[in-house]
């Protein structure tokens, strides 16, 4: 691996928002929105890596938001998205919306963070192998 490689692997950023889609709104439309709600990036060149349906268990839902989600839905679809942050603007941040209370991470970072909690509930286990899968496929591309 070359250091030029290796540099470039450092300037990688996962974004991690969350939400949903609205009505009559399209998938890649939500994700750049939900982006710039939740992490104040502004994304453009956004290329779908895939998509998963996770099933959850009953004891995946901790939260009240998470319960009613797991009443109404018993799972959610994940789509996973490439593309580039063009800006940033004022954030709508909520403190609910922080994952491990950081929203803009480094690739490696987050591969590490995501392993380091192996092996997986089998409540989240698809969900976790899926980011992992898509995160590595990400870095690989790019070494």
């Amino acid at each position: 691996m070359s250091g030029v490689s290796t540099h470039f692997v450092s300037l990688i950023i996962v974004l991690f928002p969350g939400g949903g889609v609205d009505k009559n709104e399209e998938i890649t439309k939500a994700m750049v929105r939900e982006t710039k709600e939740e992490t104040d990036a502004v994304v453009k060149n956004i290329r779908k890596l895939g998509t998963i349906k996770i099933f959850w268990g009953p004891n995946w839902a901790k939260t009240e938001k998470q319960k009613y989600r797991y009443t109404a839905f018993q799972g959610d679809e994940m789509h996973f998205f490439i593309g580039n942050i063009e800006s940033f603007e004022e954030p709508e941040i909520k403190e609910e919306d922080f994952w491990d209370g950081n929203k803009l991470m480094n690739i490696s970072e987050v591969i590490k963070k995501i392993e380091e909690k192996a092996p997986f509930d089998e409540d989240i286990r698809g969900y976790r192998e899926a980011q992992l899968k898509f995160l590595k496929e990400i870095v690989k591309r790019h070494l």
